[in-house]
Parts: structure tokens; sequence; C-alpha cells
């Protein structure tokens, strides 16, 4: 049965019922060509499509002046009480439509002077884990009409009246403050049932089935491009009044869509410009180009990808001049990334890409205010090779790392050594012949496929490195970069009342859990500095102490869901205790939970800890790996339920320990007792996680906060000192504020005299090594030993640079310090 002309059989009809009619793509939901929003759809507009051969075409209708409400939900029960919050707000409508039920769309009308972008909820996964989304389709979009769904293969169908029957001025309005009511209503109503939010994913995976009974795909597969880059990639080729090359484009196209209707339109499109140009001639032309039953190899799309190149090559000059004249009259940051998305395609030496970025980022300050994360920038116009977009989807996000020989994905940030890539990735390789013939491994291994028939770029190695592109490189070393922006939610412009809300619930626990007012922005600056400068360290970290289930962790689920799952680590406090640290690197906040360090190491473990705050590079070592050195981009912080959990002293400048409020376990059950509801909600405010991003982002650091720094002092330091002193730390700080002597002060200490002064305290002198060991700590260094009256003694001194460095003049400097009298 042949398939029904939509736009020959109702388009006239619909358009003259004052509905904006566009063509719709046959076996798609998308409208024909890129400026179709340009379109009139009026009654003579239908005729142009018509004489333009897109009877066949679907119909669709602008929603401009038709808002509608799309709701693309499959829980039948969601769906209808999304109906019934869309008839208390707006009411009814008598033109609804049904593609895929139960989704279905209600149409509303709205005048020219009214008319409103489109409004949505984003997409959410229902309890089985659908996407699912309702929106408010407006000016700029368009929905279907007339037509088969791609998905049912069945036509869509109006409940009722239909834009065939019903005019657009008998339609209900539909306002902009309506539409935003909406949006908020559902938005509770998906919390309610407990959806989650779904962030961007990192690729989209396309894939094209293997036909099995095409011998020649074989040898010549399908080029595996997106319709709309193929279709851009044709028109590029500008001679089309070369026979052999018309003939050539037209073999490929047909290759490409097996002979479909599809393939012959973009042919006819791209010759209709040629001054002998005879459709009767490609009608007759096209079935002749049908190889299934000859013997010689087909001519595939790369022909197209091939004339497009030298096409391109000779536009290039005047496209440069042609994007920087289009971004200067950008009015906005859409028009701008439209203009950054085709400099993408374009391959520009790195000086000329360096000279846009720059234009870039300027023009993305002067239209919003703000100054764009120079790594931002650089991947809006990041070149993306023709090698890769012309390669199947699964080999686009990975590059080869010479230094491990192994593959490394950098949209993912996963790292596969070559016999996993080979065994993860082969069927990808294997042909329909191998398949028939019941091969399991194919000729071409992936590894071999991706790093010579590809060509994936090469690099030394990965290295986490915010601010860069996804490659890169160090003093002429190549890099694929581990840092990755997915995942980071988008911002939501003007706040909703629940986005609003969802900022003051953090706030509001932040108060809840630390009562100190100054502490509390202390901690609160932390925050705002890590998300404002991915990349930038702090040189102190934070310790969060209180009783366990108290909400610390919500914290690092914030940081999280802000600054995406991916550079953000977290380990147990145990880990510090390990002689493996591959947690210090690939991540911009090290979260370590439950920090518990007692016991005679535990000086150990907070000096293996310390040069991770502090020093600009880090050394890392992994299982099985060399030790390697990486720019250090971590930021710490620390959790734990005992106050005395890390040995802090009086000279320790690494650490910024809080007290959180809840220090018992019954009072922390009492209040949830009273307030059952408080942690749901709590971590249910993370789904705005746009929202708060753009809390932080636009949030001003307090003037005294000082990330280079030593840490401030907070409220609860002396205390956690206190905690954390020795008996025999108390009775030497005790004992030396009370001594008159010249050899027993912080200047000078004898260490034979400890043990006098110890006696009437309530600690034991420590001996040998141990005494050692407590001086040291304490802050002492040691002089050495020296005869004073004929005996040998050993000093010490918190002060090592006020005496002689020689050993000799030493020893006569501490007898004259001593005795002045005596030299």
């Amino acid at each position: 049965m042949a398939a029904r002309r939509y736009m020959e059989e109702f388009g006239v009809q619909i358009a003259e019922n004052g509905y904006e009619v566009i063509p719709i793509i046959p076996g798609e939901k998308r409208p024909a060509g890129r400026n179709w929003q340009k379109l009139a759809g009026t009654v003579e507009g239908v005729h142009d499509y018509l004489a333009d051969g897109k009877g066949d075409h679907g119909i669709g209708i602008k929603s401009r002046k038709c808002p509608s409400i799309d709701i693309d939900v499959l829980d039948e029960t969601v769906n209808d009480e999304i109906q019934q919050i869309v008839l208390e707000i707006v009411g009814d409508t008598p033109l609804k439509r049904i593609g895929k039920a139960p989704k279905v769309l209600w149409v509303y009308r709205q005048e020219k002077d009214d008319m409103f972008p489109k409004v949505d909820t984003g997409t959410w996964l229902d309890s089985q884990g659908r996407e699912s989304k309702c929106e408010i389709l407006a000016d700029g979009q368009q929905f279907v009409a007339a037509h088969i769904h791609p998905d049912t293969g069945k036509p869509y169908k109006w409940l009722g009246s239909s834009p065939l029957n019903l005019p657009r001025k008998e339609l209900p309005l539909l306002t902009h403050e309506q539409a935003k009511e909406i949006k908020e209503r559902v938005l509770q109503l998906f919390l309610g049932h407990g959806w989650t939010k779904k962030t961007k994913n990192a690729i989209t995976r396309l894939t094209n089935p293997v036909d099995d009974d095409d011998p020649f795909s074989a040898y010549r597969p399908k080029v595996q491009i997106g319709d709309n880059e193929l279709e851009r990639k044709l028109f590029l080729i500008e001679d089309n009044t070369d026979h052999d090359t018309w003939f050539q484009i037209g073999m490929a196209l047909y290759h490409q869509y097996d002979g479909s209707q599809q393939g012959f339109d973009l042919w006819d499109r791209w010759s209709q410009s040629a001054p002998n140009y005879d459709h009767e001639a490609l009608v007759k032309r096209w079935p002749t180009f049908n190889n299934r039953d000859k013997a010689h190899i087909p001519i595939t799309c790369r022909i197209i990808l091939k004339l497009s190149k030298e096409s391109e090559d000779r536009q290039t000059k005047e496209r440069l001049q042609d994007f920087v004249a289009r971004m200067a009259a950008s009015t906005n940051t859409d028009e701008l990334v439209e203009v950054c998305d085709e400099i993408k395609l374009i391959e520009f030496p790195n000086h000329v890409r360096e000279l846009l970025t720059g234009k870039v980022k300027a023009k993305w300050k002067d239209l919003t205010g703000d100054m764009p994360r120079i790594g931002f920038v650089r991947e809006l116009i990041r070149y993306e090779s023709k090698e890769i977009i012309s390669a199947p989807p699964w080999v686009k996000p990975w590059v080869y790392c010479s230094q491990v020989d192994e593959l490394f994905n950098i949209v993912n940030r996963t790292q596969m050594t070559r016999a996993a890539f080979n065994v993860s990735h082969a069927r990808y390789l294997l042909t329909p012949t191998e398949r028939l013939e019941g091969k399991s491994v194919p000729e071409t291994q992936p590894v071999d496929a991706v790093v010579n028939l590809y060509q994936v770029p090469v690099v030394y190695n990965r290295m986490f490195m915010p601010g860069q592109p996804a490659l890169y490189s160090v003093n002429g070393v190549d890099y694929a970069n581990s840092y990755t922006e997915e995942g980071i939610p988008e911002l939501p412009g003007e706040l909703s009342p629940v986005e609003e809300e969802a900022i003051q619930i953090f706030l509001g626990h932040l108060e809840h859990i630390i009562a100190n007012e100054d502490d509390r922005m202390v901690f609160l600056d932390f925050l705002t500095y890590i998300v404002q400068n991915p990349g930038s360290r702090i040189n102190w970290a934070i310790l969060l102490q209180g009783a366990e289930g108290d909400g610390k962790s919500f914290f690092i689920s914030a940081l999280a869901a802000v600054m995406g799952e991916n550079n953000v680590n977290m380990i147990s406090g145990k880990a510090l205790e390990e002689k493996y640290n591959p947690w210090a690197e690939n991540a911009l906040v090290c979260f370590i939970e439950d920090v518990r360090l007692h016991g005679n190491n535990r000086f150990d473990a907070i000096n293996t800890l310390k040069p991770m705050i502090t020093n600009p590079t880090v050394s890392i070592r992994r299982m099985q790996t060399n030790v390697y050195t990486v720019v250090n981009t971590m930021n710490y912080i620390m959790t734990a339920n005992v106050k005395d959990a890390m040995p802090v002293g009086e000279e320790d400048s690494r650490i910024f320990p809080i007290f959180t409020r809840f220090q018992r376990s019954t009072d922390l059950d009492r209040f949830k007792t009273e307030n059952p509801h408080y942690y749901d909600r709590l971590f249910a405010s993370l789904q705005f996680a746009g929202a708060l991003r753009q809390f932080f982002l636009l949030r001003k650091l307090s003037a005294t906060f000082n990330p280079k720094a030593r840490a401030p002092k907070s409220s609860y330091r002396r205390e956690m000192i206190l905690l954390n002193q020795t008996e025999e730390v108390v009775a030497l700080t005790d004992t030396l504020e009370e001594s008159d002597q010249a050899d027993y002060s912080e200047f000078l200490l004898d260490s034979s005299k400890v043990a006098d002064h110890f006696m009437g305290t309530d600690a034991l002198a420590p001996r040998g090594k141990a005494l050692s060991r407590l001086l040291s700590q304490y802050g002492f260094t040691l002089l050495g030993r020296y005869k004073i009256n004929g005996e040998k003694h050993q000093f010490w001194t918190m002060k090592p640079w006020a005496w002689p460095d020689d050993d000799n003049k030493r020893g006569d400097a501490i007898r004259e310090y001593l005795d002045p009298d005596s030299l």
C-alpha cells in the first residue's frame, strides 16, 4: 500500500484554519530543512511545498501561536495527574493528539503580542527508569499534526476535533504565567513520586543494524554519519554540473539509504541548482544504482566526504572572516553557540583557534556579563577530527596512551588495557560474512582499527587538568585530559520557587549543623571557592566532626551533584594508612570519611596527608605501576565521629576543624524523631543541583577568605588541640611554663632534666627514643651532645636558627649561655 501523502491531502485545509503549516520529513518527527522557523506556513506556503516535491511529507504546526502541552510520560497514573493539573490551571481544550499512548499533546492558542518561549521540566526518570518530561511547546518549536509515528508505525490520532475541522481562533488561550505554573506543579509531582532528574549523557550511542543479506556490506559498509551532517557535507560540493561527479554521488546516496526515497530526495535537492537539471533523468537513473546482483564494489558516501573536504578547504579562509563577523553580530548565547558549533568542524591552525577562543570569551562576557571559564570556551570550539566524525560512534571517545599501551575514553574517563579493549569491542568489527561463517574474532583487532584505520589521537598518557581541552600539550608532550564537565548540571537562569527553596534548604542545613556563624561562613567560602575555581587548590583542609548520621556527608553529595560525580573522590579514613594513594588525583575534591587516626602510626598518616594538601605536585603510587608525578588539583574535606580523630598541634596550619551541633547520638535521635522528614527533604533538594551550582557561582567570597594562606583558627581548634595532647605533652607544656632554669626552656633544653621536672605531674617521663620523639613532635630540634662541667648532656631547642651552625662553636655558645663567666 502506497504511503499517504499528508501534505498533499490536508496541508491547504489545515493552513486555511489558521495554523502555521510546515513539512515533516517522511519517517521522522523533524521538519524538513534548517530554516523551517522562517517558513510562513500559509496556504501559499503549502502550495510552495507541493511545488517543491514535498507532497509526501507529513504536516507539522508551529507552536508559537499554538502553545501545546506535551505530556511525555508513560506512567499512566502520573500522566492522568498531570492532565488534572492542566485542567485546574488552564482548563480543557478540544484539540488533543495521541502519538504513542498514553503520551498526549494538548493544543491551545496564543496571539502574536503574547508569544513566549518553551517551558519544560527537563527529563526525569520514573520508577521504572523510563525518561519522562512535560514540555509546553511555544515560540521556536513545532508539533506533528498528520504523519506516521516513527516508533509505532501508525498515524498520529486526534481525540475528537482536529486541525482539519477546528479553526485556531476557536482554541482557548494559554499564557506564559500559566505555562510556568504548570511546570512548577509537575516538578512537585515528579518529586512526590520519588522520580530523579536525568543528567546529561556523556555520549549518544548510534548504531546501524547490519544487513546479513547484503554480502557487499562486508566490504563497503555504510558511512557512520548522521543525516544532517551528510546533507551538510553534500551541499558543500558546489560542482553539480560534472556528469561523473553527479553520477558517483547518486550511487553513493543509493548505497547509504538502500535505494529509499530519502536518498533520492537528497540527490534531487542537491542537483536542482545545476543549469542542466532534469528531474526525469534522476528518476530513470536511480534504480540502475542497485548493486546487489552486480559483481563490482559499490561507491559509498566516502566520495562525498572526500569531495566536500576539497571544497571545504577552499572555503576555510572565507569562513574565518565570516565567523568573526557573525560572532560580533550575535545577540544572544544561542546564536553564539551556533557559530561555535560550525567552528568545531574547521581545522584551523592552533594560533587561529586561540584567536577565536579569545573572541568567543570576550563576546560571551559581553552577552552575559559573566566571564566564562577558558576550558568551557575551548570546549565550545574544540576541533573535531574529520576521521573521528566519520568513524563509528563506538570509536569516537577513545585515544591511545603510548606510555602505558592502553586506550582512554575522553568522555567517561575509563581506561582499558589492549586485551580488554579488543575483547569488549571485537563484535563491532565482525562482518556479516564472518558471522555467517561462524567466526567470533574479526580479521582486524579493535585496537589496530582505532589506532591505524580510524586514526584516533595518540597521546603520551592521561592527566587531570581543568581548564584545558580534552586533548592538550605540556612542554610539547600530548596528554588526554581526564577532567570532564560531563555530569555538571546546567544553570537554570531565572530560579523557580522550588529551586529557590532548594537553596534555602541547603543554607538551612549549614546553619542547622554548624552553630558558630564565623566557622559556618568559612566552610561556605571553602565550598564556594572550589566550585568557582575548578583546579585551584586551597592550602588547608576542612575537618567536620559530629555524631554519626547528623548530615555531614550531605555536603559531599551536594558537591558531587554540583561539580559532577566524576570530579569528586570518596575514600575511607583507613586509606590514609595505606601505601597506595590513587585517590590523590583525577578529581577536584577528595572526601575522606570517618577519619580516626590513633595509635603510634597516627603521625605517619597525618604527615602523609599534609603534602597532599599543600604541595603543587604530588607523587602517585598505584598497584603494579611506577610512581609518577601529577599536578595537584585536589581539595580535601574530612569527617570524623570523635573529636580527637586527628593529631592537631599548636603549629598545625593545614586543618580547619569544625564541631557540629550534634555530639551525642541521643540528641540526634531526638531530633530525627521530632523531624522525621528532615533528611529526606534535605537530599531531595539535590534534584535541583543546577540551582545550587548557580548559587555558588554567583556568590561573593568573604573579604577575609584566603585559600593560599594558613588555615584560619576555628572556634573549636583549641579544644581539638587539647584533646589530642597526651599526658606527656601536657606535662611538658606545664613544666616549661613554670621553669625559670636556663637549661629547661624553649630556647635551650637539657633532656636529662625532663625526668626531674615531670615529678609531681600526672605523667611518667619518657626515656630514650620515646623522649626524643616527644621533644621532636612538640617542636624541639636536636642541637647535639656537649660537655658541661665534665659531663655530656643532650641539648634541644625550639629556635635552632639562634645557634651557630658549626658544631664546636655551638658547644661554646651553649656553655657561655649557661655560665657566662666560665669562658
